[in-house]
């Protein structure tokens, strides 16, 4: 069974085994965490590999002008079309459906910190804008892998 499987299938995202932020990303990137915008790699260990933020000037302090070439920002979607809220709070866990004591597959989530949650509510300009730049992330995620800039 794939853990993520019965988290993805209610809508609760991609749980990472150690949602920790890389110590090399902008200070202000590892105070928010994943925001609407963010464009990244879920790598082999499970992780969100940050490459930029497609909201944010590629002078920001979270982009550091470390994006793709020709970037243009996406204007930030209107506040009233995000609904924000705290999902779960301090020490809460998640467990599958399918735990049981003598399960053979099941996932359990533990959040410590508790989660927020941001949902995007009109994505169309999202949606139109990665289907014109997602070659361009994919070659820019590939030359930062090979150590190009």
């Amino acid at each position: 069974m794939n853990i993520c499987s019965p988290f993805m299938v209610k809508g609760l995202g991609f749980p990472s085994w150690f949602p920790s932020t890389a110590v090399n990303l902008p200070a202000e990137y590892v105070e928010s965490g994943i925001r609407i915008g963010d464009v990244g790699i879920i790598n082999s260990t499970g992780d969100f590999d940050f490459l930029f933020n497609i909201c944010l000037p590629a002078d920001h302090s979270v982009n550091a002008n470390c994006v793709p070439n020709g970037f243009r920002p996406l204007p930030m979607p209107d506040p009233v079309d995000i609904k924000s809220q705290i999902e779960h709070c301090h020490d809460t866990f998640l467990m599958s459906r399918a735990m049981q004591v003598c399960s053979h597959e099941g996932a359990i989530l533990i959040l410590p910190e508790g989660s927020h949650r941001e949902d995007l509510h009109a994505i169309g300009a999202f949606q139109a804008y990665a289907s014109r730049n997602g070659e361009c992330w994919y070659h820019y995620a590939n030359r930062l892998d090979a150590g190009e800039q």
